[in-house]
């Protein structure tokens, strides 16, 4: 799995977190107004247990994006950069980044080929250079 793929994948597993962290702290405020504390208790270290995975990854996902725009901003083409800091730095469609960086949704696709065989070259190459 390439960096690009990673945060995509931060990201969704992030907001389903975020969903059930929210479920479990109104199951919580239930569960208080009931009057039944030692549940709630239980449920809070959960809660907790959850919040803290959700900063683990967040952390995780800043590193991640932080190493991939390093590596977005070797690419030697500016369309294939913008594209690439649209989709996956800041979440665009392919219609806005098309409208962004001027050209038809045709043109931004055959961008998102070369810019991410671009990428994972320089991805490969970076990887190797470690070794």
């Amino acid at each position: 799995m390439n960096k690009l793929e990673n945060i995509q994948n931060i990201e969704k597993l992030m907001e389903s977190m975020s969903e059930f962290l929210l479920e479990l702290k109104q199951i919580e405020a239930k569960l208080l107004k009931i009057g039944n504390e030692s549940k709630s208790k239980e449920l809070k270290r959960k809660i907790e247990e959850i919040e803290n995975l959700i900063l683990t990854n967040v952390e995780k996902l800043m590193q991640t994006k932080t190493d991939c725009i390093n590596l977005i901003n070797q690419l030697e083409d500016e369309s294939e950069r913008l594209y690439l800091l649209g989709k996956f730095i800041n979440r665009k469609s392919n219609k806005e980044i098309a409208d962004m960086i001027g050209y038809s949704i045709r043109n931004t696709y055959y961008i998102q080929n070369r810019a991410i065989k671009h990428f994972l070259e320089l991805e490969k190459r970076e990887k190797e250079s470690i070794k």
